[in-house]
């Protein structure tokens, strides 16, 4: 089986110069969601940064995260942080595909019946 994973490295705030705030979260947010739902894992590192917990989990959700003070503690938060993101791509990647079965079953269903 095939395993991607997106690692970000960022200081945990989504923008870009003159967009920022809500906008630029909800972007992130949804191009995230994207790729789970298609299988890749996506995880966000910040080293250093002093960006608030609450705005990552906005973001990435409440365990596709991490902020570390120094690069020397990564080694502890990688394996376990990884190893979640690309479970729960994978189950969402399998969410999706039965979703999509259970619509097009019922297309068929509803096609044939008309």
């Amino acid at each position: 089986m095939s395993r991607r994973l997106l690692v970000v490295l960022s200081d945990g705030f989504a923008y870009d110069h003159g967009y920022e705030g809500g906008y630029g979260e909800a972007d992130a947010r949804r191009a995230l969601s994207e790729a789970r739902r298609l299988g890749t894992g996506c995880v966000c590192l910040s080293i250093g940064a002093s960006t608030e917990a609450a705005k990552l989990r906005r973001v990435f959700g409440t365990a596709a995260h991490a902020g570390v003070s120094r690069f020397e503690e990564l080694p502890t938060v990688l394996a376990p942080l990884f190893r979640f993101a690309l479970k729960s791509a994978e189950a969402q990647r399998r969410k999706s595909q039965h979703a999509t079965r259970a619509h097009e079953r019922l297309a068929l269903e509803v096609g044939t019946a008309a």
